[in-house]
This record gives structure tokens, C-alpha cells and sequence, in this order.
């Protein structure tokens, strides 16, 4: 079975337990058994996201550490893509679906490895599956 693209959403359930749900746990357990494919805007995200929970006290340290190592263990591969992409694919689905350029370059990475994309976000879930692009785990 081929990867699954992760955005941040989905993957930050996995490091607060109240983000959490039986579709997250199921994503991590796919990945774990297959592979999760990213953009490289998803380690920054990830970490900045990690950054914030820490100043407003949702997490130390140690805690974010921890979620690094875990994510740093799993079979996950980040594709950059090129200037001329991001501003000749992502910026024009960006604008024609009404999402952040960050959530179309999910949506466009999900489009060109032809794979299926895990979110937590409704809007993006949605626009994903109008565009035949499946967010469904088994």
C-alpha cells in the first residue's frame, strides 16, 4: 500500500491528548505499517507549533523533545517542491479552492504522489474529497 500524506493537523493529534481521535490513531498506525509522505513546510510547522504550546505552558520542553523523536522514528518522507510549482500549482489552487497556500500544497502533494491525504481539517478534508482525493485510513 503506498503513503498518505499527513498534514499538521493530523500529526499534532498524536502529541496532545485532547486533539486525539480514533481516525489520528488510526493514521499513526498506518503510518507506522506503511509510510507518510509530507511537504517540507510540515517540519516547520510541526516545530513551531511545538514552540507555541511551550510559551502558553500546553507542554514543556521535554515533552516536545519526545514527540520529535517519535516523529523522527517513523517511516515519513518530505518532498520540497520547486519555486515554479508553488507559485505555478499551489498559488492557483490556493486561490480556486479558497485554502491557505500551506493547506493546497498538502492537497497538491496528495495530487501528484496520487495518494490519499490525512487531515483533521473539515475545509481541506472537503475540498480533498471533491477533488477525488480520499482522506479515508484502513
Amino acid at each position: 500500500m503506498g503513503p498518505i500524506v499527513l498534514d499538521a493537523s493530523v500529526t499534532l493529534s498524536w502529541c496532545f491528548a485532547d486533539e486525539a481521535s480514533d481516525y489520528s490513531e488510526h493514521v499513526l498506525d498506518f503510518v507506522r505499517r506503511n509510510e507518510g509522505a509530507v511537504p517540507g513546510l510540515w517540519a516547520l510547522e510541526i516545530s513551531n507549533v511545538l514552540l507555541q504550546a511551550e510559551k502558553a505552558g500546553r507542554i514543556d520542553e521535554h515533552d516536545s523533545l519526545e514527540f520529535l523523536e517519535l516523529l523522527s522514528k517513523l517511516p515519513i518522507r518530505s518532498m520540497n517542491f520547486s519555486i515554479v510549482e508553488c507559485l505555478g500549482d499551489i498559488y492557483p489552487l490556493a486561490q480556486k479552492e479558497k485554502l491557505t497556500t500551506y493547506d493546497a500544497t498538502y492537497l497538491r502533494l496528495a495530487q501528484i504522489r496520487k495518494c490519499r491525504l490525512a487531515t483533521l481539517d473539515d475545509k481541506l478534508k472537503k475540498t480533498a474529497k471533491r477533488l477525488g482525493i480520499s482522506t479515508e485510513v484502513q
